[in-house]
């Protein structure tokens, strides 16, 4: 995962702990990390 053992932060503004974002958005994190600049 791009989210290196953090929090990632969504464009909307919701947080959430790297190990779920793929569950609560339902799609891979790495295209959120990217997306977001969280790499």
């Amino acid at each position: 995962m791009s989210a290196a053992g953090g929090t990632a932060v969504l464009s909307d503004g919701t947080t959430l702990d790297a190990g779920t974002l793929v569950w609560a958005t339902g799609e891979p994190p790495d295209a959120h990390t990217a997306a977001d600049g969280c790499r």
